[in-house]
């Protein structure tokens, strides 16, 4: 596959993955047209040419990146090489595959939850939703009609109590910026709880997050409740500089 492409050059290769529409884990990027831009997918494996690599060195040595905010990695490395268009877009190379047949693959990854058996029981699942008034009759219906009606342990978190949902209020008001003191709230309620606090894993999900029982489930099989785990998409603040954090989103659950 390489003897088609010319190592002298700064190269990046790579499986390619475009946004229909802009998104908030891309920081909004290419908000007129986000089609435009293709970023590597990590799960196909990339590639970088040799010249590249310097390339990105004296960057990195001179700390170009500023982003206080780190989300979808993938795509911030894509966005780094490319540099404002001086540095090589990504060329989308077919043979690097993610949960693909073909025989042209020279990579591949799976793309299927492992079979982790035996499954656990919807018993052992604690949901605590968050959500505020503003949401109790658009979004909440619509968790309480899809997977909310799944789940056999859920709770809805307010800053107002509904007894028509019904919700539980923990006393902590929303706020348009931070929800620490909701999340701490409601851990707390996880452990002092007599009945919440036997179940193996609890599970925290916006108002506006979409899953699986099933599959989370067969995800959580996967690992061992009696270990401390923390499971969730990652976020990172200034971690890109050299110091800050990463910590887990609300929004994936």
């Amino acid at each position: 596959m390489l003897e088609n492409y010319d190592n002298t050059k700064e190269l990046f290769l790579g499986r390619a993955l475009r946004d229909r529409s802009a998104t908030i884990i891309h920081h909004f990027a290419f908000i007129d047209n986000p089609q435009k831009f293709a970023y590597a997918d990590f799960a196909a494996g990339f590639l970088l040419s040799q010249p590249l690599i310097q390339r990105l060195a004296r960057m990195i040595k001179a700390r170009k990146d500023k982003m206080d905010f780190s989300i979808d990695v993938k795509h911030e490395l894509s966005k780094f090489i490319w540099d404002e268009d001086k540095g090589p877009s990504l060329i989308d190379v077919p043979q690097l595959c993610a949960g693909s047949n073909s025989e042209d693959c020279v990579t591949n990854f799976p793309s299927k939850i492992p079979d982790c058996r035996p499954i656990i029981s919807k018993d052992d699942i604690f949901f605590a939703v968050k959500t505020c008034e503003q949401f109790h009759k658009d979004r909440v219906p619509v968790v309480k009609n899809t997977w909310g009606k799944e789940a056999q342990h859920i709770e809805y978190y307010s800053d107002k109590e509904d007894l028509t949902i019904p919700t539980v209020y923990l006393g902590v008001p929303n706020t348009e910026r931070g929800h620490c003191g909701k999340l701490l709230a409601i851990l707390k309620r996880a452990h002092e709880h007599p009945v919440i606090s036997k179940k193996p894993w609890v599970v925290i999900t916006d108002d506006d997050t979409i899953l699986s029982v099933s599959r989370m489930q067969r995800l959580l099989s996967c690992y061992d409740y009696t270990q401390p785990v923390a499971l969730g998409e990652r976020y990172g603040y200034g971690v890109s500089v050299g110091v800050g954090y990463d910590y887990i989103t609300g929004g994936g659950g």
